[in-house]
């Protein structure tokens, strides 16, 4: 899969959004309002869940490996 952005959590948020609208599309086309409605409101439940959470682990031990460096710089 071919993943744009360069935080995961942009990426999940992107195919979610892409996943909702076919669903929502789908429950259209069938006249079936609950699927629909739930597909839409799906990638605001996956924003609001990575709120809780709004950095990524690769993120972190990025931002970790490159505060070691500078300190052993600092300190080196």
């Amino acid at each position: 899969m071919v993943r744009p952005y360069a935080q995961p959590q942009v990426n999940d948020l992107q195919v979610c959004c892409f996943m909702g609208l076919a669903f929502a599309a789908t429950g259209f086309q069938l006249h079936i309002a609950w699927l629909s409605r739930a597909a839409l409101l799906l990638p605001l439940l996956l924003a609001a869940a990575q709120q809780m959470q709004p950095d990524s682990p690769e993120s972190l031990a990025q931002r970790l490996w490159e505060a070691g460096q500078q300190v052993g710089r600092l300190y080196g």
